[in-house]
């Protein structure tokens, strides 16, 4: 775990995954909250942007940790699903889960004449908020790491 390259540690890169993960699930929570709140369509659109990316940022931190990395999106969930939800690491419905919440973003980001549905917002923010901790539980399982300082969420997760 102590593998160093021009990043740091993957240790530290996998930190800096989790807590980039843990601030985009914080994020869209606000983001959400501020739409339904003020009835602000874009609010809620960018809370479905960012919990995917925190749903993203944790799938990659499963990839640093095994020496792994991939320039597309596409390319790291699909790996994802193939490595360690089909192999049963995770529960089956992920792969499903996570694909809801990729289209949920790009409704968000793409679609220039509506807005992501409210209700599957809901179910990318809880999605990301289920899926997170996990992903955190796995890391510290598979590492032998301490809660890294500095990075909220992750004392809940084992």
């Amino acid at each position: 775990m102590d593998k160093q390259d021009s990043l740091g540690t993957r240790e530290d890169m996998i930190v800096y995954c989790m807590e980039k993960a843990y601030g985009d699930l914080e994020d869209a929570f606000d983001l959400y909250r501020k739409g339904v709140k003020e009835n602000k369509p874009t609010s809620i659109d960018n809370a479905a942007s960012r919990s995917y990316y925190g749903i993203f940022s944790a799938i990659c931190a499963v990839h640093v940790l095994h020496g792994t990395a991939f320039k597309k999106h596409r390319d790291a969930i699909g790996q994802f699903n193939k490595l360690y939800v089909h192999e049963g690491v995770f529960p089956k419905e992920y792969g499903r889960r996570i694909t809801h919440a990729e289209r949920c973003r790009n409704t968000a980001e793409y679609n220039f004449i509506a807005h992501a549905k409210r209700e599957d917002v809901k179910k990318s923010i809880r999605f990301a908020r289920e899926f997170i901790p996990k992903v955190a539980s796995y890391l510290l399982e598979k590492t032998g790491m301490e809660r890294p300082k500095g990075c909220t969420g992750f004392e809940n997760d084992r």
